[in-house]
Formats: structure tokens, sequence, C-alpha cells
């Protein structure tokens, strides 16, 4: 693989090979430094909305001063008071995603991949110190919303 697609498809090799072949390379540390850490920046994003989901909703009841002891010391949760509240947060995430998308889409054209990546990172580790210094549901929910 001499690293140039064009080149290798013309040669017999498919697109499918040839990205194998390159994402092996990027893991054992060979190649394309950007693209590793990229993977990485991806992985910890995708980790930490793994890691909020089950939170969620304890610090919702949390928010609206239902929740005032640890979970597991409550003989009983009353979450059916923070559902309303959950949906919201969760709608919030998901009614911005896509507009999102497409302005990135847009800026990445104009102001090239690698500025529209570095603005998104930035943005992206605003929003998660915000939800650090978050006391209410409204803040939550807006952060939740630019996230």
């Amino acid at each position: 693989m001499t690293g140039n697609l064009s080149e290798e498809v013309e040669k017999g090799g498919s697109k499918r090979e040839h990205l194998k072949t390159s994402l092996v390379d990027v893991l054992k540390g060979r190649g394309n430094k950007p693209l590793l850490i990229l993977l990485v920046i991806s992985f910890v994003v995708n980790l930490g909305f793994s890691c909020i989901s089950p939170v969620m909703p304890f610090l919702i009841l949390a928010f609206k001063g239902l929740l005032r002891e640890l979970p597991e010391q409550l003989a009983s949760i009353q979450a059916h008071k923070g559902a309303f509240a959950f949906g919201i947060a969760m709608a919030a995430f998901m009614v911005t995603r896509a507009p999102t998308a497409v302005t990135a889409g847009f800026l990445s054209d104009v102001f090239g991949r690698k500025n529209t990546i570095l603005l998104g990172m930035t943005l992206y580790t605003a929003v998660a110190a915000g939800f650090l210094a978050c006391n209410d549901m409204a803040t939550f929910i807006l952060l939740r919303a630019l996230q």
C-alpha cells in the first residue's frame, strides 16, 4: 500500500482493503496521527454519553429537589415526578443534533475540516465545563441542547 487511495484502486485494490489497512496502521501507531487523535476523542465523547445516561434521571430528580440522599439509602424513588423533565432534556439534545450537523458541514466547507473540528472540540469542552457548574434544571436543558 502506497497510501494513495486512487492509485491503490487502479492497481486492483478495493477502497475497503485500503481503509482497513489504514485503520490497522493507525492503531499500530504508524501513519496518520491526526486520525488516531480523532478516534481517541470520539471514543472519549461516546464514553461520556454512555456514562451520563444511567445517572441523568437521578440528576434531574436532584435538580427538582426530590432526591436529597443517595438513591441506595432511600426506600423508594418517585421517578415519575422527573419523567417530563427527563424527556425535555433528551428532546433538547435530539432536536439540536440535525441542525448542528448541517451547520458543521457548512462551516467545514467554508473554514476547513481541521478548524471546524477544533471549534467543535472547544465548544464541547466549554459545555462539559458548564455541566460541572450547573445547579438548576433550565441551565441543564440549555447545556444539553448545546451539547
